[in-house]
């Protein structure tokens, strides 16, 4: 699997993780928060950025 920092929204919240982790390193009120924050989390740690819709498509 390739690693990558997703954005994602999950039980009324919205969150970042390391793609493969089951537990979200940080969770967020709103969307703009948690994008913002996994953009800086994947700019720091070298890795591509997916932000995915409530359905868990990918939206970019």
């Amino acid at each position: 699997m390739k690693r990558r920092v997703e954005t994602y929204y999950q039980e009324g919240m919205w969150k970042n993780r390391i793609a493969g982790n089951m537990r979200a390193s940080s969770r967020h009120s709103t969307k703009a928060e948690a994008e913002a924050h996994g953009q800086e989390m994947a700019r720091r740690l070298g890795l591509e950025h997916v932000v995915k819709n409530p359905d868990g498509t990918i939206r970019k």
